[in-house]
């Protein structure tokens, strides 16, 4: 019976070398191909989750000066002190919050619901910092939407490892980097000042056109995340199983 059960075991481990060598030989465009839907849906959230932010830190010192006549110096102090303290905990909780869900809860989509939870939550929250008239209740969700909006920081690059065999990681990476700073960083800060100008016509509507950015990004990508988790966890079980 041992010389069965150990030349069974060496055909299994013989079939997984096999299937390792077979995935390495991949290209970038078979892998691509394979799992088409899950990285689509991870680098357009990427660049949604991306434009929703530099749309937020590029426009909301003018926000504050053109709305509720802040100094220039206290509103580079005022965003970069609420920067320091939630944007740090927000990527760190993003992390933590994920791992828990991972190990305890069991979720292989960890990652990307954590992801929703931070678009979902900086599109509300931005959405009430930006065009409410009350400065007293301003700052706590300016705050909120910067916890929230920091959360998939924590987890974002690594959802696409979790979901990459090792040989195209690098690659997927940069793939990711290129969507986030191609689209997220240039198109964020030019849509505030289009709607700004064109659609609002009046410069005190700043907040308005943030709060629509941050509102139309944050739902376009927890809409998406949520509604392909079971395409992310077919994605990571074919890497799990390598």
């Amino acid at each position: 019976r041992e010389p069965l059960l150990t030349g069974a075991a060496t055909t299994a481990e013989n079939e997984r070398n096999d299937y390792r060598t077979e995935t390495a030989a991949h290209s970038l465009r078979d892998f691509y191909r394979a799992n088409r839907q899950t990285l689509n849906v991870h680098m357009s959230v990427a660049a949604l989750l991306t434009l929703s932010t530099y749309a937020f830190v590029s426009w909301a010192p003018s926000y504050l000066m053109r709305v509720h006549n802040a100094s220039t110096e206290n509103a580079a102090f005022t965003l970069g002190l609420v920067s320091l303290i939630c944007g740090p905990l927000g990527a760190r909780g993003g992390g933590v919050l994920s791992t828990r869900l991972h190990r305890n809860r069991g979720r292989d989509d960890a990652p990307w619901i954590v992801m929703a939870t931070s678009a979902l939550g900086a599109a509300l929250f931005g959405a009430l910092a930006f065009t409410t008239t009350n400065k007293t209740i301003m700052f706590p969700f300016v705050a909120l939407a910067m916890l929230f909006g920091s959360l998939y920081l924590g987890v974002i690059h690594g959802a696409l490892q979790m979901i990459t065999p090792a040989h195209l990681k690098g690659q997927m990476a940069a793939i990711m980097l290129m969507a986030m700073t191609g689209i997220g960083t240039t198109l964020g800060p030019v849509a505030v000042a289009l709607l700004t100008d064109q659609v609002f016509r009046d410069p005190l509507r700043v907040g308005h056109s943030i709060a629509l950015v941050s509102v139309a990004a944050g739902l376009g990508a927890g809409y998406l995340l949520l509604r392909n988790l079971t395409s992310f966890q077919s994605s990571y079980r074919k890497v799990a199983s390598l």
